[in-house]
């Protein structure tokens, strides 16, 4: 039997969020799965290139995400078209706002509420005229808006994408998404960099571009497909030659580490506060916010001192208090 938590949280952000992070957490299992199968454990296999040639061995981080996304078959995964078109650049505040609305008609009716409310209360407060009266505004004044515009836009497009995959992995529909490789691919491409920014403050993309040894084998603890990225094909055969270089024993040995994915020191806390802390829940005070996380199926730092100390180490940081 499920344990009941206090629900006051769903007083200040969607009331359907916790559901929205249950199925991110049961993403991750997938995206731990699908990043060690067949992960390196020994330096020969890193040398003669056995497993990155093996079919469905890719990495998609020298890929255009959006040209990418295009190739999807739309009659299997149609939701993708509705977040192309929500995520479409305007110049016209009143035209997202519209956006907004449409997407949130498609979610249960309590999370509509919730959108809807807040997206009238923000078309109130900022409507177009605010954002054409540059001369009243600087940056310090827009941040504000924009933060908030963001944070709801995000919040809206993060809970309607997961229950559109859920509903494909339905017993009922008989359709996996994560089964075309195109998707699942870019769905952990983008978490994955995600989750680089978590340990290293630098993205997958950063790592691989600062080219050096170390961020290399810092990009592949997170994600193994790195490995089959022309960077790293050409690094293993220059480092073979080099008889004096650790760079294949430090790579077999970050192959063959289960990385961020691992459940223990709040690794799935520590990622749902990252990924989901400007959807509102940044809103929520101490108490709420622990609850929250319970609710999530999360075993969070313990209420009033483990949570405070958490956020101060980890997210205020990166976001603000």
């Amino acid at each position: 039997m499920n344990k009941q938590y206090p629900d006051s949280w769903k007083q200040h952000i969607d009331p359907e969020l916790d559901s929205t992070v249950k199925s991110f957490l049961r993403y991750l299992k997938i995206m731990k799965d699908f990043a060690h199968d067949g992960h390196l454990s020994k330096v020969n296999q890193v040398s003669n290139n056995s497993v990155m040639n093996s079919p469905g061995w890719t990495s998609h981080y020298s890929q255009n995400f959006m040209e990418d996304v295009k190739k999807i078959d739309p009659t299997k995964i149609s939701f993708l078209n509705d977040i192309i078109a929500f995520a479409e650049p305007t110049s016209e505040p009143d035209k997202f706002y519209n956006r907004m609305r449409q997407m949130a008609a498609k979610l249960p009716a309590a999370s509509n509420a919730y959108y809807l409310m807040k997206i009238n209360s923000i078309a109130e407060r900022f409507p177009a005229k605010y954002f054409n009266n540059t001369v009243s505004h600087d940056e310090s004044t827009l941040r504000p808006a924009l933060r908030e515009i963001s944070s709801a836009a995000s919040s809206l497009m993060c809970t309607y994408m997961f229950q559109e995959i859920d509903k494909l992995l339905s017993e009922d529909c008989g359709v996996n998404p994560f089964e075309n490789p195109v998707f699942a691919n870019l769905f952990l491409s983008s978490f994955f960099s995600m989750m680089s920014q978590i340990a290293n403050k630098n993205s997958i993309n950063e790592l691989l571009a600062k080219g050096d040894n170390e961020s290399i084998c810092k990009a592949v603890r997170i994600d193994k497909t790195v490995l089959n990225t022309e960077l790293v094909k050409k690094r293993i055969a220059e480092e073979t030659l080099d008889r004096k270089s650790t760079f294949l024993d430090d790579l077999g040995a970050a192959s063959a580490e289960e990385g961020l994915l691992d459940e223990t020191h709040h690794y799935r806390t520590y990622m749902v506060l990252k990924v989901f802390w400007l959807t509102g829940i940044n809103t929520l005070g101490h108490k709420d916010l622990y609850y929250f996380l319970c609710s999530c199926g999360l075993t969070p730092p313990n209420y009033p001192d483990g949570i405070r100390k958490f956020l101060e180490r980890n997210i205020y940081p990166i976001y603000g208090k």
